[in-house]
């Protein structure tokens, strides 16, 4: 019927709205009957109904359609809506009706919504166009970073309100870096939010010129990446090498080309070097990267449809697609599966090793082999060695690059800082866990998922708004708060992983630019939770600032005394999903639609726990990831519970102490006030 609800504990289902009332405008997701309730408690607005209309080429845009009780301004409504939603959420034009347009059985007829065009109220940012060369410019590079056309950005628009992000400003440094010869910090743009402070600044910097990284001559091997290196001492052991499988389970159903989906992995190899990587000791018995010339790959296809036992045979196979170790000295270090269980149906694995691949590059991966199959499906075989340019640059000449710069000491101002950030003492999270810690570090790992409701993720978002930090960083300083009253410790160290794509020559390659930020906060327990978001923002800024250098490299500079039972500097990470991750499942693939694959998840823990989050539709989802050597089922769920009681306690009382925020649950403060209390005997 295209409603959508949750089966609650009790049997009884929640509507929760309409499918169709749902859309992804700039990478958000959105529902549009949050916005027409947030215009109903405008006092004058008495209808609201809020649509998602393309504009020609310009993709999606929201309006507004109102019956008032009075005349509107759009200044009005706009400021009406920023008290409740975020900014994103806010509609590009606002029109007035005399009434809604209704079908027969009384419902609005969105089809019947009149032409904005001429009657309707713009956002309450006047568009002002372009006045000189630096502007225009900007205004192109703005609109292929945000995905919006540029005839929609103004001059008065501002960055981060029309879907900019700490990843997205990245890569506008790295943009305008090769587009002006200039050098801008994040902190700049930061500071300089709207399009024409940003060429302000442009107009005002001193010339840096761009360098390309170059492309190095053939050899019989390459050099390794530093991290490269060290993922590659880590998969000497089985257990650390499944660990850093990157796998994708997908169900196909619709008519399949098996030749042109193995035809189109196999032009993926073409293109991308490091998809046709080795890694091989050399005589001097250094590990080298050799890069094999003529690409060999196969899906390992089974067709299960006569076989009784397929539920269990399926899953056997999926397993162990998704667990096998990979021999890092052969390639492809990528191998599929395709199993057929019906009519037209198909079971589809892939798994690929991390030291030749990040999240960024799965994306690049899905996007090329929807246009490789695409066209091979349609018979446009020449067609599809030209849909995509050659690329200038592979992996190897990256990996060449960044260790001729650590060489050279380009990165020592970097380093620098880096060192006095883990100067001194370190700390060790004492997290008490439920089972004896291992002597040697284990990936053995669980999953445990929840999602933060809809108006408790509104409120943090509000919040941070108002404090001028992202939801990352806000996110960052929940943990902090929740790990430091698990633990009393008020220095803390946490890990995050970063695309490591800061050069712009980097944004269309597959291989493995991930860094990993570690980011030591140190506050004080009587401090606020806004004291600690000024704080976390400062380090968080300054971190992105020096995220070149990488942090296999300053694990070594450290000189660590090593302890075998954990990861080196930190065991816990935060990650936010941003925006540009795609799902193969989102997308069509010639005539076949893709669903995931509800069944086997991969059960490892790379630390001792992983909180990761990503904006739903429901809210904000959250998983954790832990070691369940370390951890039982039960102690992750009531980290769960704990960290959405965290945010509930700093959106609502965000001036309170951290060591006087309540972050217990109800049952668990009656325990301890009556269960524990509850000393009275009777003598005779």
């Amino acid at each position: 019927t295209g409603d959508l609800g949750r089966w609650l504990p009790d049997g009884n289902i929640e509507f929760t709205g309409r499918k169709d009332d749902q859309v992804k405008i700039r990478g958000y997701r959105i529902e549009l009957g949050e916005i027409e309730n947030a215009l109903l408690q405008h006092p004058l607005v008495k209808e609201a109904v809020v649509i998602a209309r393309e504009e020609g080429n310009e993709g999606k845009s929201l309006f507004a359609y109102l019956v008032s009780a009075d005349k509107l301004n759009s200044d009005g409504l706009r400021s009406h809506l920023s008290s409740i939603l975020p900014k994103y959420m806010l509609p590009s034009y606002f029109i007035e009706l005399d009434k809604l347009p209704l079908t027969p059985n009384g419902k609005t007829d969105k089809k019947a919504l009149p032409d904005p065009e001429g009657s309707g109220m713009t956002s309450g940012v006047a568009y002002v166009a372009p006045g000189n060369e630096v502007e225009s410019r900007l205004v192109q590079i703005w609109a292929m970073i945000l995905g919006s056309p540029p005839e929609k950005i103004s001059v008065k628009d501002n960055f981060f309100d029309i879907g900019g992000h700490s990843l997205k400003a990245t890569r506008l440094v790295s943009q305008l870096h090769k587009e002006f010869d200039i050098k801008v910090s994040l902190k700049e743009l930061f500071a300089a939010q709207l399009l024409e402070e940003q060429a302000h600044l442009i107009q005002q910097a001193a010339k840096t010129s761009f360098i390309s990284i170059p492309s190095i001559p053939l050899q019989i091997d390459y050099s390794l990446s530093s991290s490269q290196r060290r993922l590659w001492l880590m998969s000497q052991f089985d257990e650390g090498s499944v660990a850093y499988h990157m796998p994708a389970v997908y169900i196909f159903e619709g008519e399949l080309n098996k030749a042109a989906l193995e035809l189109s992995f196999i032009s993926l190899l073409k293109r991308h070097e490091i998809l046709r990587t080795a890694f091989r000791e050399n005589e001097q018995g250094e590990i080298r990267q050799v890069i094999l010339e003529e690409p060999v790959f196969n899906i390992n296809y089974l067709d299960l449809r006569d076989f009784s036992d397929q539920h269990d045979k399926l899953k056997d196979l999926v397993k162990q697609d998704l667990i096998s170790p990979f021999d890092l000295k052969l390639c492809p270090l990528l191998r599929a599966g395709l199993y057929q269980v019906g009519q037209n149906r198909w079971v589809f694995t892939y798994t690929m090793h991390h030291i030749i691949s990040d999240g960024w590059s799965m994306n690049i991966l899905i996007r090329e082999l929807l246009l490789f199959y695409t066209a091979y499906t349609n018979h446009k075989k020449e067609l599809s060695t030209a849909i995509v340019s050659p690329l200038r640059i592979q992996y190897k000449d990256y990996a060449t690059w960044q260790q001729q710069q650590l060489n050279d000491n380009v990165l020592a101002l970097h380093r620098n800082y880096w060192l006095e950030q883990f100067a001194g003492e370190l700390p060790v999270l004492n997290l008490q866990g439920d089972l004896n810690r291992p002597l040697v570090k284990t990936y053995n790992g669980a999953l445990i998922h929840s999602t933060v409701d809809k108006e408790l993720a509104r409120g943090l978002k509000i919040l941070l708004q108002e404090q001028g930090v992202t939801l990352f960083m806000g996110l960052l300083a929940v943990v902090n708060t929740l790990l430091y009253r698990y633990s009393g410790q008020d220095d803390l160290i946490i890990g995050s992983p970063i695309a490591g794509r800061e050069h712009a020559d980097l944004e269309e390659q597959i291989g493995f630019y991930v860094n990993t930020l570690a980011l030591r906060s140190r506050f004080k327990g009587t401090d606020s939770f806004k004291n600690l978001l000024e704080h976390v923002k400062q380090i968080t800024m300054d971190a992105y600032e020096h995220q070149m250098y990488p942090f296999d490299e300053l694990v070594d500079a450290l000189q660590l005394q090593r302890d075998r039972s954990r990861s080196p500097l930190f065991d816990v990470m935060v990650i936010l999903q941003n925006n540009e991750t795609k799902d193969i499942a989102e997308q069509r693939m010639g005539d076949l639609t893709i669903l995931n694959y509800a069944g086997e998840e991969n059960l490892t823990s790379k630390f001792e726990l992983t909180f990761s989050f990503a904006e739903t539709w429901e809210g904000l989802g959250f998983s954790l990831s832990y070691n369940s050597d370390i951890f039982t089922a039960a102690t992750a769920a009531r980290f769960s519970a704990h960290l959405e009681q965290i945010i509930y306690a700093v959106v609502h009382f965000p001036d309170q102490p951290l060591n006087q925020l309540d972050y217990l649950l109800p049952e668990e403060k009656s325990q301890l006030l009556e269960d524990f209390n509850a000393t009275f005997k009777a003598y005779p």
